[in-house]
């Protein structure tokens, strides 16, 4: 844990689907590249609704699938490709399960961006590190060349949504 007097921010490990906070204790809760290793995220957003004080914001960032492509996303692929290097991921969350989930929890959404094309110069430093320091995995290469040949031709979006929890 950490808090200090001079910060007004506290840093908590814990399980995100799981919160170890009073109920309308916190004011914004903060998701960034996370969601996706998530068990359930219908578990998360009903924490965070929970401990979300009335006019509280929930912000997330998320790799979402245009619809055709979210089936794709689950087909289990053998070694060594099915390595799992960046741990077990589901990107199969599109956009409209994102609006339905947010309306059945009790969200309203507040904003829904798109920064595909700010992230994609990005990819460049993975390839551009594992180069320099002698890194090669088939598993990272695979995945990582996956994500960014996916995103570039407009099939899997970069978003960041934000959802409220309107003032009671």
């Amino acid at each position: 844990m950490l808090n200090t007097a001079s910060s007004p921010y506290l840093l908590v490990n814990g399980n995100a689907c799981s919160l170890p906070f009073s109920d309308q204790s916190i004011n914004c809760v903060l998701a960034v590249e996370c969601i996706f290793h998530f068990p359930d995220r219908a578990s998360f957003f009903r924490e965070v609704f929970r401990v979300l004080k009335p006019g509280g914001t929930l912000v997330i960032s998320d790799f979402v699938p245009q619809t055709w492509l979210a089936p794709l996303t689950q087909i289990k692929l053998p070694s060594p490709f099915g390595f799992h290097f960046y741990g077990h991921c589901q990107f199969d969350f599109t956009i409209d399960k994102y609006r339905n989930l947010a309306k059945e929890t009790g969200f309203s959404a507040k904003d829904e961006l798109d920064i595909t094309s700010n992230t994609l110069p990005t990819y460049r430093f993975p390839r551009r590190f594992a180069k320099d320091v002698g890194f090669y995995n088939v598993s990272a290469i695979m995945e990582t060349a996956t994500a960014e040949m996916v995103s570039r031709m407009g099939w899997l979006d970069y978003l960041i949504l934000s959802y409220r929890k309107e003032s009671q």
